[in-house]
C-alpha cells in the first residue's frame, strides 16, 4: 500500500507539473493565435486527471475497507 501512495503522489506531481507547462502553452500560443493545441492539451490534461482521481477514489475506497476488515479480525481475535 506503501508503494501504491508513493506512485499515486508522483503521479499527481507530474500531472501538477503538465497542468503548469500547459499554463505557460496557453501564454506562448496567445500571442501566435494558435488556441487549438492549447485546447488540445488542456482537454488531454482534464481526461487524465479525472481518471486518476477516479482511479485513487477507488484505491482509497479498497484500503480503507482492507483496513476496517483488519481492524475487525484483530477485535475477534482478543
Amino acid at each position: 500500500m506503501d508503494s501504491t501512495s508513493r506512485n499515486g503522489t508522483l503521479i499527481k506531481k507530474t500531472l501538477d507539473e503538465i497542468k503548469k507547462e500547459n499554463a505557460a502553452y496557453i501564454e506562448k500560443d496567445r500571442s501566435k493565435g494558435d488556441s487549438a493545441k492549447a485546447q488540445m492539451r488542456s482537454n488531454l490534461y482534464q481526461t487524465h486527471i479525472r481518471k486518476f482521481h477516479a482511479v485513487m477514489n477507488d484505491y482509497n475506497t479498497a484500503a480503507h475497507g482492507f483496513k476496517k476488515d483488519l481492524q475487525g479480525e484483530g477485535s475477534t481475535a482478543q
